[in-house]
């Protein structure tokens, strides 16, 4: 279907780069209010990413980072989508700039340049979800917890990183460190749409996401996307292989025992139970509940 556009141009914020780009309408409904208010916003054609791209390099020029979180439901083409961005901003992006675990994001981390716009230097890093919330139940506690633990080495190095989230399950954590939010939508089973927002913090609340544009995507179909859908699988194969996920395993172990040691120091100093009877109520050994009350009290 061929939608009529007028043709508009569209300059960076530092007025460094102008884009010309389609005008679809400007009145697209992107949000309604708890109190039912109307929030609307231009929506243009698929140059907009070219515009997006522009403004994310000259972010980088006045040395900012670009976090931006990709959501959405499942299938509506958020990789497609950011994959486009990225290209649009650095051509010469390559197939392992795209990652799927924190093994790999931490390597890229470490290993990226940091970026130099004199030289077109636009170091980027996406980190898809593909399928890994299907094996990775605690994929929204432990996994987001120690992606924000690494926006400090993102920061210093001015990278752009897209975190594609699987489906629409992003905590608050997040959010509130992505200074984009890109939510690509689904309207009787039609993909292409995406809803622009931009982080803005409050000095005495929590930060929100301020609705800036919507607009059109295409999907992709060349050798790129071949080789990044070749990749996703292999990743998806050879998660399945693993059962059950000794990280998972793990880190939720851990997180238990730290549970349970926190609770038998509460119920000691709470209780008038000595360590042996404590022990005996418990059924643990002396030796570990003696160890468990030291610990507490270093």
């Amino acid at each position: 279907m061929v939608i009529e556009t007028e043709e508009v141009y569209l300059t960076t914020p530092k007025k460094t780069v102008t884009v010309p780009v389609g005008l679809i309408t400007e009145d697209y409904l992107i949000q309604t209010t708890k109190k039912g208010k109307e929030i609307r916003v231009k929506a243009y054609d698929s140059r907009y990413i070219k515009f997006f791209a522009e403004k994310l390099k000259e972010r980088i020029v006045w040395k900012w980072p670009n976090d931006i979180l990709m959501a959405g439901k499942r299938r509506v083409g958020k990789s497609c989508l950011a994959i486009r961005i990225a290209r649009t901003m650095h051509p010469t992006m390559a197939i392992n700039d795209i990652v799927f675990t924190l093994k790999e994001l931490n390597h890229n981390l470490k290993t990226n340049p940091t970026a130099n716009p004199s030289l077109n230097l636009f170091p980027q890093i996406m980190f898809d979800e593909a399928g890994f919330d299907l094996f990775m139940e605690n994929w929204n506690n432990f996994y987001q917890k120690e992606l924000v633990k690494k926006y400090e080495v993102i920061g210093a190095k001015y990278q752009t990183i897209y975190l594609i989230a699987p489906g629409d399950f992003v905590n608050s954590k997040m959010k509130n460190f992505s200074t984009f939010l890109i939510y690509c939508c689904e309207d009787n089973l039609e993909r292409g749409v995406a809803e622009l927002y931009e982080l803005k913090d409050k000095k005495f609340g929590k930060p929100w996401y301020n609705p800036i544009a919507a607009f059109q995507f295409d999907e992709l179909h060349d050798d790129f996307w071949d080789e990044y859908e070749k990749k996703k699988f292999a990743f998806i194969d050879d998660v399945c292989e693993k059962e059950p996920d000794e990280e998972r395993m793990s880190n939720r172990r851990k997180i238990q025992l730290e549970q349970r040691n926190k609770a038998i120091t509460l119920l000691y100093k709470s209780s008038k139970l000595s360590q042996n009877e404590l022990s005996k109520q418990l059924g643990l050994s002396p030796p570990l509940i003696n160890k468990i009350v030291n610990e507490s009290n270093q």
